[in-house]
């Protein structure tokens, strides 16, 4: 069964692949399950996903997102390097990460309600607040 993976631009770019790839409308990519091998063995599969904040994609699926038929949002990364931020993260986390405690994290969801950016904030608070804790 053909399975392909929906990824953001970082992701893209780490692997250096932005120019071998298919980018769809909505600035993502398509890639190859075996391009994932770099972050490890594919029976690992959904935990690569986490970690890299990308959702699999059958035949019918990539063809749907290439055409603009539909957009899936991608979850968020759980490896930092692979987290992209919308412009109202940005703004609301610009210079105030050492004194945002809760309510700077309720902020950032409040802005990540668009379509384009589901599921942005997702893990995030959780991370904060295991940080406070210890």
């Amino acid at each position: 069964m053909e399975k392909y993976v929906k990824v953001n631009r970082k992701v893209v770019e780490f692997l250096g692949l932005q120019n071998d790839r298919t980018q769809f409308k909505d600035g993502c990519f398509l890639l190859w399950m075996q391009d994932l091998m770099v972050f490890g063995n594919l029976i690992n599969f959904g935990s690569i996903l986490s970690q890299i904040g990308a959702i699999p994609l059958t035949g019918e699926e990539a063809r749907q997102e290439q055409d603009g038929v539909t957009n899936r949002p991608l979850p968020t990364a759980t490896d930092e390097r692979f987290i992209i931020k919308t412009a109202s993260q940005e703004d609301s986390s610009t210079g105030s990460e050492d004194v945002s405690g809760s309510e700077g994290a309720g902020s950032e969801e409040a802005g990540s309600e668009s379509g384009d950016s589901a599921g942005q904030g997702d893990g995030e608070p959780s991370a904060q607040t295991k940080e406070e804790e210890g």
